[in-house]
This record gives C-alpha cells, structure tokens and sequence, in this order.
C-alpha cells in the first residue's frame, strides 16, 4: 500500500467535499462569502484535526479549520494562535470574538 500523507484530501468524511474549492478562497473583502467558508468548516467532522494540520502548513489567502487566513505578504499570529485553539478543543471566548469585529 502507498504511504498515505495525512493531509485533508486524504480524510474523506470532510465537510469541504461537498462544496467546490474556491468556496475556500473567497476574496476578503466578501463577508458573506468569508462566513460561508466559515460556516462549513464549523459543522465539520475533523475540524480539529484540520486545525492542527493547519496550523502546521503555510496557508494565505484562504478559509481553513474555520480561520481566514491572510495573505502571504501578512504576519499570521492571531490566525495561527486560533487555528492551535480549534485543534486543542478550546471552545471560543465571546470576548475575543467582540473584540476581533
């Protein structure tokens, strides 16, 4: 059997299978379509572990494990802090929630 990377292609109960790729890639300026993005990865079996790969790989310019993450030319702190969040299975404080709006 070939080695299999464990990678999101790789898990086949993801939410994102059932939503074309560039639901992942919305221009970030389109709230609505940043919440969409957002929404699915919410809902999604192995968000947590999407999380912790994630926050393992360089990722710009998309949605993944729930996070918009920002372009390459940014310094993604907070993004990488919220995807280790998600992976531990810290839930979110409505505080840090108001104060990133």
């Amino acid at each position: 059997m070939p080695y299999q990377f464990d990678c999101p292609e790789s898990w086949p109960d993801r939410a994102c299978t059932q939503y074309p790729l560039d639901t992942f890639f919305p221009d970030p300026s389109d709230s609505e379509a940043v919440e969409e993005a957002q929404r699915v990865c919410r809902g999604c079996p192995v968000l947590r572990r999407c999380a912790s790969w994630a926050a393992k790989t360089p990722m710009t310019s998309c949605v993944v494990a729930s996070v918009p993450m920002p372009s390459s030319s940014a310094n993604p702190v907070y993004e990488l802090a919220e995807l280790r969040r998600i992976a531990a299975g810290i839930p979110e404080s409505p505080s840090i929630r108001e104060e990133a709006a």
